[in-house]
């Protein structure tokens, strides 16, 4: 037994000593080590239960139903031989589809060729499964669980052998599991090893886009569906037949009343969107091309590749996330995704920049722009064609091991999400259709401007504004201003009975990112504890405010009387940004706001 495989005994036992795969009704159960992940005091969760965090109990893995393979590879490198007679004695459960199928367990090397996976195909025992990682990848259905709806379903695979399995061993399992496995190294995942044999590399995509026609392009093109309420795209919207936001807030053309989630919310949107093609305000691209997009707002300037992102670089954590997604706005985005079969406003991605990758880029803007207009917000995009595709997608292959996403969380987990579903339910499904792919945009992380992203909150939870001021300045160095804007870090200026306070605390350290950002301060010693906003995420008594619309929009607010205290931040920096995804931490909701900010229905991706 290679070292560390006792470590990968303990957590495949779980307490007691007793076997931690454990056949069910429907398949196994998984424990979890108890010094790892706390208690495992259900010993696990039996097959058909979503994968969830357990809160203080840990963590527990399920293998899936029918077609909803885990695909957690285990191989004699990680386990030892008794780990696999474990699994082996589970074999004929693990490899039938219809019994949980997709728990792979290669006797060697994970993912090679040579060492055929039990899976979907049905085989009697581990080892024989004669392609089940292929079918456990394909039939894996993404599932919401652990830190933000990981898939699930993905088989461990060698990437250049086993490419239709559609993902790998650690990255089908919820993120704060996979976090934990990283740091162990007897677990039973074959996560050093199958990484060796990953690539390391970004992938992107030329398409043919579905673009507006030049003459018409400021008319239909519009802002992000996130940046604007129903009543205010009906504002914009008025007058103009050609704006986007017809597709992306098609409510507006429905009854008055009728519900953001209704479906037909979703019906008016295909129904316009097919308008948008037959009046030809909508047309093709005759051949695959990338972008860049240039955007220049008052002094600042930024210039992106639009291209296509691989929905698996997001599986496995090459596209770096920093926030939670609510539920109801990734089912939105997914169901309005899949309606459309197309992707209309493209993921905000970061990266570290690369001097011969913007050398590259720099050559198209040797040309006319095939785009050129302002904004009603007085930002000015030009867009020009990239021909040399191939030495872009080979560049950001050699130089760009990873990305972040700025803006598009939901964006991205649902594109992720269509992409996966279609996957399952494609028996011919090879791994080159468009649907893996989804519409991006990458900027060089120092080219990028983040604005604060301020709070308002409706009331004192039961304080006077009197005895609130009290407990503030026994958290901070408060000092009256007339100073709006904080100008530096570990300052907050707040506005309260019609005066502004400047909050300011020493530095510390940290070893957690995510507790230095201003955001975080002001969340856990101000909105949790004195005004009761544990969860602002879902909490309606705070909203947030823009940094574009600026303090005026604080006190306008406030002095309406229709909120009680505002709270004007100092913005998060990009490098805090890529710190805390590097770290796998997770920042405060509306951390960061990114602008100017990306126009959808500019350069539409379509899903086949």
């Amino acid at each position: 037994m290679a070292e560390g495989d006792e470590d990968g005994l303990d957590f495949l036992r779980g307490e007691g000593g007793e076997t931690g795969v454990h056949p069910g009704e429907e398949g196994a159960a998984v424990v979890v080590h108890p010094e790892q992940f706390g208690k495992a005091s259900d010993g696990g969760a039996q097959v058909g239960q979503r994968v969830e965090g357990q809160g203080d109990d840990g963590y527990a893995v399920r293998a899936g139903k029918a077609g909803e393979g885990l695909g957690l590879a285990l191989g004699e490198e990680q386990v030892g031989s008794e780990g696999q007679d474990a699994l082996a004695a589970w074999g004929k459960r693990a490899a039938n589809p219809r019994e949980g199928g997709g728990l792979g367990g290669p006797v060697g090397k994970i993912g090679h060729a040579d060492h055929q996976m039990a899976g979907a195909k049905g085989e009697d025992d581990l080892g024989k499964g004669g392609g089940g990682a292929d079918d456990a990848g394909r039939r894996g259905r993404r599932r919401e669980g652990g830190r933000r709806g990981a898939a699930t379903g993905q088989a461990a695979h060698d990437e250049q052998r086993c490419h239709n399995a559609g993902g790998s061993a650690p990255y089908g399992l919820p993120l704060l599991f996979r976090a934990h496995f990283r740091n162990h190294p007897g677990v039973a995942t074959g996560f050093e090893s199958n990484r060796k044999t990953e690539r390391n590399h970004m992938r992107i995509h030329a398409y043919r886009a579905l673009r507006p026609r030049e003459d018409i392009v400021g008319q239909v093109a519009s802002p992000p569906y996130d940046t604007l309420d129903t009543h205010e795209a009906a504002e914009m919207a008025a007058g103009n037949p050609m704006s986007f936001l017809h597709i992306n807030h098609s409510e507006i053309d429905l009854p008055e009343g009728t519900g953001l989630y209704d479906q037909a919310v979703y019906d008016k949107a295909l129904e316009n969107f097919r308008k948008f093609r037959d009046e030809g305000w909508l047309v093709s691209e005759d051949r695959p091309l990338m972008y860049l997009y240039a955007q220049t707002m008052g002094e600042h300037h930024q210039t992106g590749l639009v291209c296509c992102a691989h929905i698996d670089d997001y599986i496995q954590n090459r596209i770096k996330k920093h926030e939670f997604t609510r539920k109801d706005k990734e089912d939105d985005r997914t169901k309005h995704t899949a309606t459309l079969n197309a992707n209309i406003g493209p993921v905000f991605l970061a990266y570290r920049g690369v001097p011969e990758i913007r050398a590259a880029l720099a050559a198209s803007k040797q040309k006319d722009p095939v785009y050129d207009f302002v904004d009603e917000l007085k930002v000015r995009h030009q867009v020009w064609t990239v021909e040399n595709t191939d030495e872009i997608i080979q560049l950001f292959a050699e130089k760009v091991p990873i990305s972040y996403i700025a803006d598009g969380h939901h964006r991205s987990a649902s594109a992720v999400r269509v992409g996966s579903e279609r996957r399952e339910a494609n028996p011919n499904h090879t791994g080159n259709e468009e649907y893996n792919w989804f519409l991006a945009v990458l900027f060089a992380a120092e080219d990028l401007q983040i604005l604060p992203y301020n709070r308002v909150v409706q009331d004192l939870n039961g304080m006077t504004p009197e005895d609130f001021l009290l407990k503030i300045r026994a958290l901070f160095t408060v000092e009256e201003t007339t100073v709006t804007r904080p100008s530096n870090p570990r300052d907050i200026r707040m506005y309260l009975g019609g005066t502004w306070y400047a909050l300011t605390w020493p530095a510390f350290e940290s070893s957690n990112p995510v507790e230095l950002l201003d955001v975080s301060k002001l969340q856990n010693t101000v909105l949790d504890p004195l005004l009761g906003i544990g969860d602002p995420r879902t909490s309606e008594r705070i909203k947030f405010i823009g940094g574009i619309r600026g303090p005026e929009e604080l006190v306008k607010l406030v002095d309406s009387g229709e909120f009680e205290v505002a709270f004007s931040m100092y913005p998060t920096t990009v490098d805090q940004l890529m710190a805390i995804a590097d770290a796998d931490q997770i920042m405060p909701p509306k951390s960061t706001w990114f602008e100017p900010k990306l126009r959808t229905g500019l350069l539409t991706h379509e899903l086949s």
